[in-house]
């Protein structure tokens, strides 16, 4: 079978479906997967451990950054009806996954953008800005993310990422601690770390 990373287009790949019957939290979701898209098999441990540790206040604005086929952001939209969700991805299969996945879990009124990190959000800002990163792409581009992340928060906004210990959750703190006032993180769970970076 065909290799293709998840943060790369490839029109060449094929197609192979796949429907994930999943509980996240105690809430019931279903969610279309296919190749060539990060976690397709199940829901990345990572990405649990996050939204097990975000606290997010009512009537704000959350882009999920890196969205894939939509868990955070479906999730988020499900548990805090009253904000505005946005989520953004450079994969064509992902946006499509994530705007199918919106509809099959009866998601409303989220906003669904095909951009590199932030090239087409123009000077959008918001309260919160939620992101499984995709570690392989390097740290020069991660860090350039990090930084740019700062220059979409509305004041009071926070930045939150998780990363695992063994992939380098402490050079990653120490790089946040040169962008943003102050870092916390939320939660140490199965090895990965939910760094939370506040302007």
């Amino acid at each position: 079978m065909k290799n293709s990373h998840y943060f790369i287009n490839d029109s060449s790949l094929s197609s192979q479906k796949k429907r994930l019957d999943v509980s996240i939290l105690g809430a019931s979701f279903v969610f279309h997967t296919d190749l060539g898209i990060f976690s397709k098999d199940r829901i990345d441990q990572g990405t649990l451990v996050l939204l097990k540790s975000l606290k997010i206040e009512e009537n704000k604005s959350i882009l999920d950054m890196g969205c894939g086929y939509g868990v955070i952001g479906v999730y988020l939209k499900k548990l805090y009806p009253n904000c505005k969700v946005t989520m953004v991805d450079v994969v064509d299969r992902a946006l499509a996954l994530a705007k199918e996945n919106s509809i099959v879990n009866n998601i409303k009124d989220v906003e669904i953008i095909n951009s590199n990190f932030f090239e087409k959000l123009n000077e959008n800002k918001f309260d919160y800005i939620i992101s499984n990163p995709p570690i392989r792409i390097g740290k020069i581009k991660l860090f350039e993310f990090y930084a740019s992340a700062k220059n979409h928060l509305n004041e009071n906004g926070k930045f939150v990422i998780v990363v695992r210990k063994d992939q380098g959750a402490l050079s990653h703190i120490k790089n946040l601690e040169n962008i943003y006032k102050i870092i916390n993180v939320l939660d140490k769970d199965y090895g990965y770390w939910v760094i939370e970076s506040c302007i």
